[in-house]
């Protein structure tokens, strides 16, 4: 296998494309190992940095590119350059430049909650990302509305009332939740109105009318800084909406929330500081370890119970140690869920509570979880390397 370089190019890698997609949609796609990046570029790539990384698919096409590195360098071939690579084929991958990409604090945070985001989406997220605590300022005649609160210390926006704000907007349908019925809201044109900057991950209440169907109060989460903005319209006036058809939408107020944290309001002091055993005792009674099946599924542990206060200490102790994880409620029976996410985070989880299970199913459990990231696989996912890595199955996986 030849690894001399060409001129231009500070290495040469020889790549295989392999297959990736579902259905029909089927693409080309080059895993490159970041051990291999490092021995033939002479550079030290951080796992989990962004790197902006230039160079060439000899004979197909060239490649300028931002990607997140951990254990591979992952790279898709763009829609209009798959025509020219074949499935299974080995390519000459020509690197010109590997650069990591200084972020701030606001791209750090959008960075760490894109799992699963597209190229495109992401990269406009980044580049739109204000440092924390900057914002325009708004104009008089706004600023004269605002209702100001405290947040640690700072006077900082929260509402704004009497806004009157008027769009025209062609109302769409999106056939994927139910056939709702929608309208995208320009961002430019928002702020132009209303005087309010969109900040990345906050959740936005807004209230006005549509006119000649009826007035609404949506609740906007996780809204994109600088992309449009989709108000997707409430159930009961769904049907009153034509489709294609133009609407004067009216938005009187905007009201900035704070998402809430899940033991926010509640004394987490107890007896004895949590420990691993303790959230194994919780676990091996009141959890349940899953691993995925041939039926679909996630890999995720999940503890339920009727107290929110025991779950959200739980939830309190596992993001001291990184551990993703979601808190919530079935209001059909009263039941809070507490759900470790991921096969690197259950893998986590369950090295450090494995030596303090006590029950034959929850051994069981952990036996079929680690049977399942062992498995071949066509795609091998970065969380199934990392869990296996954190478990010591790696060998066992070859």
């Amino acid at each position: 296998m030849s690894l001399l370089t060409r001129d231009g190019f500070i290495a040469t890698i020889p790549v295989r494309a392999n297959r990736n997609g579902a259905g029909e949609q089927y693409f080309p796609v080059f895993n490159i190992m970041k051990a291999t990046v490092e021995k033939l570029t002479g550079k030290k790539l951080t796992s989990g940095g962004f790197y902006h990384i230039v160079g060439s698919i000899e004979g197909a096409f060239d490649f300028d590119i931002h990607r997140v590195v951990k254990s591979y360098v992952r790279m898709v071939t763009p829609l209009e350059h798959r025509d020219k690579v074949e499935f299974g084929k080995v390519y000459n991958v020509l690197i010109k430049s590997v650069e990591e990409v200084q972020l701030n604090e606001k791209q750090r945070e959008i960075l760490a909650n894109s799992i699963g985001l597209q190229y495109r989406p992401l990269m406009y997220r980044l580049q739109h990302a204000n440092e924390p605590g900057t914002r325009r300022e708004l104009p008089t005649s706004i600023a004269q509305k605002v209702i100001d609160y405290k947040e640690n210390g700072e006077t900082v926006l929260q509402r704004l009332d009497n806004i009157g704000a008027a769009f025209v907007l062609k109302a769409r349908l999106h056939t994927r939740t139910d056939n709702r019925r929608y309208f995208t809201l320009p961002n430019a044109a928002f702020e132009q109105q209303t005087g309010l900057i969109v900040e990345e991950m906050r959740d936005y209440l807004i209230e006005g009318e549509i006119q000649g169907v009826g007035a609404f109060r949506k609740m906007l989460k996780r809204c994109a800084a600088r992309q449009d903005i989709p108000l997707y319209c409430p159930a009961n006036l769904s049907k009153n909406i034509e489709v294609g058809r133009e609407y004067v939408v009216r938005i009187d107020s905007v009201e900035k929330r704070a998402r809430p944290i899940p033991w926010e309001g509640i004394k987490l002091e107890g007896p004895e500081p949590w420990s691993w055993k303790e959230v194994a005792s919780w676990v091996d009674t009141e959890g349940a370890i899953c691993a995925r099946s041939e039926k679909g599924g996630n890999y995720q542990i999940l503890i339920s119970q009727k107290e929110k206060k025991v779950l959200a200490e739980i939830a309190h102790f596992l993001s001291q140690h990184g551990i993703r994880f979601t808190l919530d409620l079935t209001k059909s029976t009263g039941v809070y869920n507490l759900r470790i996410l991921g096969a690197d985070n259950v893998a986590k989880v369950i090295k450090e509570i494995e030596p303090f299970v006590r029950t034959e199913n929850k051994i069981a459990q952990i036996s079929e979880f680690e049977k399942s990231i062992c498995k071949p696989r066509k795609r091998l996912w970065s969380s199934i390397r990392d869990a296996r890595e954190i478990l010591g199955l790696t060998n066992r996986a070859a």
